[in-house]
């Protein structure tokens, strides 16, 4: 907002500045009394334009005319005219200012340079400038026959930063786009504009460009809304960890100002708008201390760094204030200020984005294992609800047949007769094999939760593995299909009750599977290295072969084999229970041929 260069004050004494009594007019002007102040006067607390007068002395020593270049800065200085002693009065030789825009030779980047003829010694100036109370004012004079640039050149370069740090935040939005880089966007393009115009380099882009609508609303509007910027960038930081609606009404409050301050200019009542441009200063700094104050908890990295960006801002602006406040129209401290709060907060502000974002994708990143951990939990639960539905199913299924078996057996037993003794136990073996079926689905399920819960051990003993199948063989229904082959094998180390539950399976899987009328062949060998395998085959249709890779899942049958009264159990359990006593199961599948194995790995 404060743009001028550094100024080379000749240490010689030939250019004095003596600053004039507020009120006093060039027409009864009497410079030696009037014109004595060393530094600037307090002047009435009017926020529109006043008229204000200092005093140039130019010593020349040589003894020549020269024409010196007079640099007065910043360019946004409303009006300034300067006056020469003639006949006894001033009279007016030159005029400048930012009313008139790019149409006068005086205006330059930043500031405004005149040509004022010096004759040799002493000669004075009156200059009048036109513009409010706390506009900083800064005056240079070149060395006769020099004119310099070296407050453009730093200009030049300011402007250059500042749109490089444009380009970088709009990048910065536009690979990730979010509200939050995107009020930075606005803050950092708002800090641009308002130096593009308050340096007068908007006429060197846009030289047909309104005066009182481009040179005052629109600088005066983006200084406004620059200010009202930093509260909703720091409304974006703060605003997920504080939802208190003391600090929601601050925020509302600064905007509602910020607007008021903008339709104010708009309306060209500068007086009331400059007034609220300072309240919004105010309330920028207030407002973000005061969500910080009253958050939740948050990251403390985070909230450091809030805190900090909050507090540089605070120290640059009381800097800037404090200088422009003591100036004397002899030092730029104040432009030096400014131009570092013009790069220093946006740049601190990205800095303090970027922080929050790897904040934020840290706290993603960790919403993201939960969210998984909780499907995997959900997952979990549906598939053990699902099996559980299954089990029942298959429970209903399985009982189902003994229970209608038992239920007929009973009723014919109660119409037979009593001599009918044959058929009285061929209803008595029926009523006994179904109850056998639901002690074998009950146990079959018992030892599914056993297994799942880790709750059953392998009680070893000696087991001989010929006999343990031999009487399986004959316990079995259709014992007449099974053909065994038993070779001499020595006892093993194994819990025999484990042994029966895999075996059994292995046999009942056959016998119910196998082609109608076909074999099931049976054997137990003893392999060259001394382990003792059984050996489970039957035919197959090829129609029924199943799926390899899903034979051992749980509650899987073929879909031929659907009316076959079954669980999906058996395969299963017996891995599980394999595993369980350091056995191993494995299957191989031909075109029309199935054979199971397990191999007794501690004989």
């Amino acid at each position: 907002m404060l743009l001028a260069a550094p100024q080379a004050i000749p240490s010689d004494g030939s250019f004095v500045l003596r600053f004039c009594t507020p009120g006093v007019a060039v027409a009864n002007i009497d410079v030696a009394r009037d014109c004595t102040l060393p530094t600037r006067p307090e002047l009435p607390d009017n926020y529109g334009y006043t008229e204000q007068l200092v005093l140039l002395t130019v010593n020349n020593a040589s003894a020549k005319d020269e024409v010196t270049s007079l640099w007065i800065t910043p360019y946004y200085l409303n009006k300034l005219v300067i006056f020469s002693e003639a006949d006894g009065s001033w009279q007016p030789i030159v005029e400048g200012g930012a009313v008139f825009g790019p149409s006068l030779v005086s205006a330059h980047l930043g500031g405004h340079r005149f040509n004022v003829p010096v004759a040799p010694g002493k000669n004075e100036f009156l200059l009048e400038v036109y513009a409010p109370h706390f506009a900083h004012l800064s005056i240079r004079l070149d060395e006769p026959g020099q004119t310099t640039n070296q407050h453009e050149v730093l200009l030049s370069m300011h402007l250059g930063m500042l749109i490089l740090l444009f380009v970088l935040v709009v990048s910065a939005w536009v690979i990730r786009p979010a509200a939050l880089e995107a009020r930075l966007a606005f803050l950092t393009g708002c800090v641009l504009l308002s130096v593009v115009i308050g340096s007068g380099a908007i006429y060197r882009i846009w030289p047909s460009a309104s005066v009182h609508w481009v040179g005052f609303f629109m600088f005066n509007a983006s200084v406004a809304l620059r200010i009202g910027a930093i509260a909703w960038v720091y409304a974006s930081l703060i605003g997920p960890y504080n939802n208190r609606p003391s600090y929601k009404t601050l925020n509302a409050l600064t905007y509602s100002v910020t607007a008021v301050a903008v339709f104010l200019f708009a309306t060209d009542l500068p007086s009331y708008g400059w007034p609220l441009v300072a309240l919004l200063l105010i309330l920028a700094l207030f407002a973000p201390a005061w969500g910080l104050w009253t958050a939740k908890p948050m990251p403390r990295l985070l909230s450091g760094a809030i805190m900090g960006s909050v507090v540089f801002y605070l120290g640059l602006n009381l800097f800037a204030f404090y200088s422009l406040m003591n100036t004397s129209g002899q030092n730029d401290w104040p432009v030096y200020a400014v131009r570092v709060v013009d790069l220093a907060l946006p740049l601190v502000l990205f800095a303090v984005v970027i922080l929050r974002n790897r904040v934020a994708d840290r706290e993603l990143e960790q919403a993201k294992a939960e969210i998984a951990n909780k499907v995997t939990q959900l997952n979990a639960e549906r598939r053990v609800t699902q099996e559980k539905r299954m089990l029942l199913d298959m429970l209903t299924h399985e009982i189902k047949n003994p229970l209608a078996s038992i239920r007929f057996a009973i009723r014919n037993l109660s119409q037979t007769r009593q001599g009918n003794v044959d058929i009285q136990a061929r209803k008595l073996q029926t009523i006994q094999s179904s109850v056998r079926s639901i002690d074998e689905v009950i146990d079959r399920c018992n030892l599914a939760n056993g297994l799942e819960d880790e709750s059953i051990e392998p009680q070893r003993e000696s087991v001989d593995v010929g006999v343990l199948v031999k009487d399986l063989v004959q316990a079995s229904e259709q014992c007449n299909r099974i053909v065994l082959s038993l070779a001499p094998t020595r006892p093993i180390q194994s819990d025999p009750y484990l042994l029966k539950i895999i075996l059994a399976n292995l046999l009942d899987n056959a016998t119910k599977y196998a082609v109608r009328g076909s074999t099931v062949h049976v054997a137990v060998t003893t392999e060259a290295s001394g382990l003792v395998s059984v050996r489970v085959t039957n035919e197959i249709e090829p129609s029924s072969v199943p799926d390899i890779d899903r034979l051992f899942e749980r509650y899987y049958r073929h879909e031929s084999a659907q009316h076959i009264r079954g669980s999906g159990l058996g395969l299963p359990l017996s891995r599980s229970v394999c595993g369980l006593i350091g056995a191993k199961l494995t299957c191989r599948v031909q075109a029309n041929q199935i054979e199971f194995e397990v191999t007794f790995e501690n004989a």
